[in-house]
């Protein structure tokens, strides 16, 4: 492995061979790996904290961006207007509540649910219906 290769951003690369990355509790899962190719898996399985911080960062310049648009839209003299943004998918952090303006980060929808009993996070009702999960919470965003 080359040197330019081995600190190179990971997450463009991944995302270019067709892989979608997310973190699972501080961790990078890689999901449809079968299309990347084994030396970029090898560098991904090998360079995982680097991988995992490239995540963070990306999170932290959407956090910042989100915020600069919110403050854009009060500057503008509406306190109350609705921001739309996107939703952290449920894994990251169950707790995390469907906010005014969150949206799917797929398919764009604005309606959630989560279990009624012991929730396990909050999902788009698009693209994981509650099918067979008993009671549930349901909010429109």
């Amino acid at each position: 492995m080359s040197a330019a290769l081995s600190t190179s951003p990971l997450l463009p690369r991944l995302r270019a061979a067709g892989a979608e990355v997310v973190l699972r509790g501080q961790r990078p899962v890689v999901q449809h790996a079968s299309r990347v190719p084994p030396a970029l898996m090898a560098e991904a399985r090998a360079r995982r904290d680097d991988l995992a911080a490239e995540l963070l960062a990306e999170a932290d310049d959407e956090t910042a961006y989100q915020g600069e648009e919110r403050a854009a839209v009060i500057a503008e003299g509406d306190p109350a207007a609705v921001v739309p943004h996107d939703m952290p998918v449920s894994w990251v952090d169950p707790t995390i509540q469907p906010t005014p303006g969150a949206r799917c980060r797929c398919c764009r929808g604005a309606s959630w649910w989560c279990e009624a009993a012991r929730p396990k996070g909050w999902r788009c009702s698009t693209c994981h219906p509650p099918l067979g999960a008993g009671p549930v919470r349901e909010v429109q965003t």
